[in-house]
């Protein structure tokens, strides 16, 4: 016991040893007998447990009122429990009694959390950093308890079985979330728009959205009119087309809200729209911009988002998963001038085109080839392989391109790729005049 008075940092974990958590119930039970509700851990300031539903009855006995930092989490795939549910709701509330001085809270997988838990995580007022995946939500007034926390990072995985959109639109709180940096949100569109479009910050610097398929997101769109799907009927074509359409529309006011309100602010964003269309024109509003990775979408206006040069002016790091074209590539080096590493898939089906102009001195350090992201553009280099006279064409191209590169990696199996970088390398051995020669963007 006096060993456990010293105790600054806990984590119990199921990983390893299959001996490491046969711990008995009785010996808890004990020590809570022994204890009389004094803490088992008076100094922890960190406490980290994996499956804790395994000890959910015990979580009591490691509270004490010097805790920052909690974080339960569980490997397992979620699923929905109301009593272990209860057990966690009734479990915070006691625990903000206990440790008001906890200012990073992480509940994530094990079940599916009730929403009702924001009441009890209100009375947290020291809280900064709080993640919570999956949670059930209903409608957007569910949210309000946020309101009062001065958060600076906030994550949710949003589960919505049906979800109430309210009759007026939601617009800007400027008491919601004030103080947010940075927001980590995932679950279908139609939650997601309403709960950025709220959002009183100004200061937001880094951004994640995931937005779900199209199937939990239109039962969501179908509830907010006809109540919850019963059974497990298949909605109709026409409600699945508009339900599509309704995600569009809701993605489109994400983006929008994105580029009016923290164009100044915003650095790193990540953007997954399960194939809604996504316009450019929207994210290249946005030009402090640092980091962006977008994944899983169709394309819309990228070339015309590009075309005026230094849109993305402050990008480092870009990851699109998607096939381009070599103009396109070119537009993109333009675009983004200071950019140093670059990760999407090329498409080789024609050869790069270059002119005779002075070389793009384009500071790239490291280029990821994947792909092939889309069928629209033909296949993918490295995905099929293709003759020495293209590779040296290409390998010319990217050197002038990117005379700065210092390393061009790929995930293709046949080689394709280092053969070009081993030509690049010799490109910048060799006096031959057209290894140096420039890359435009051509119309």
């Amino acid at each position: 016991m006096s060993f456990a008075s010293s105790v600054g940092s806990l984590e119990l974990s199921s990983r390893g040893s299959t001996e490491t958590l046969k711990i008995s119930s009785g010996i808890y039970v004990r020590l809570s007998r022994q204890l009389r509700g004094e803490p088992l851990f008076p100094q922890l300031k960190r406490l980290c447990i994996t499956d804790y539903h395994r000890l959910v009855d015990y979580l009591p006995l490691f509270f004490s009122s010097n805790l920052q930092t909690v974080q339960f989490s569980s490997a397992k795939s979620p699923a929905v429990s109301g009593a272990t549910a209860s057990v966690v709701k009734t479990l915070i509330c006691d625990f903000s009694e206990w440790s008001q001085e906890v200012q990073h809270l992480r509940i994530t997988q094990g079940i599916i959390l009730p929403i009702s838990l924001l009441d009890s995580i209100s009375l947290l007022g020291n809280l900064r950093i709080l993640n919570l995946s999956p949670i059930q939500v209903g409608d957007f007034q569910e949210f309000r308890p946020l309101a009062p926390l001065a958060l600076e990072s906030l994550t949710l995985g949003l589960s919505c079985s049906s979800y109430i959109r309210l009759p007026d639109p939601v617009t800007l709180l400027p008491d919601f979330l004030a103080l947010l940096e940075k927001l980590d949100i995932s679950g279908p569109s139609i939650v997601i728009a309403d709960f950025v479009q709220s959002l009183g910050t100004q200061r937001l610097t880094s951004l994640t959205v995931e937005s779900e398929s199209e199937v939990q997101a239109s039962a969501g769109a179908v509830a907010s009119k006809h109540g919850p799907l019963k059974g497990k009927k298949k909605p109709s074509t026409s409600i699945q087309t508009k339900n599509v359409d309704h995600r569009i529309s809701d993605f489109r006011s994400i983006l929008q809200t994105i580029s009016s309100r923290w164009a100044d602010s915003l650095r790193r964003m990540s953007i997954n729209s399960c194939d809604v269309p996504i316009d450019f024109s929207a994210l290249s509003n946005v030009p402090l911009l640092e980091k962006l990775y977008v994944s899983d979408f169709t394309i819309d206006g990228l070339e015309r988002a590009l075309k005026p040069t230094g849109v993305w002016c402050h990008l480092v790091t870009l990851c699109l998963t998607m096939t381009i074209t070599f103009p396109l590539l070119s537009l993109i080096a333009l675009s983004a001038h200071h950019l140093k590493e670059l990760d999407l898939s090329i498409d080789a089906s024609q050869a790069p085109l270059t002119e005779n102009h002075q070389v793009l001195a384009h500071p790239l350090n490291l280029l990821k080839i994947h792909g092939p992201y889309s069928t629209n553009s033909g296949w993918a280099l490295g995905w099929a392989p293709i003759d020495l006279p293209l590779c040296s064409q290409i390998a010319r191209y990217l050197n002038a391109l990117f005379p700065g590169m210092k390393e061009l990696t790929s995930t293709s199996q046949v080689g394709t790729w280092e053969t070009v970088w081993q030509l690049v390398v010799f490109c910048r051995t060799t006096r031959d005049d057209d290894c140096r020669r420039p890359v435009y963007a051509r119309d």
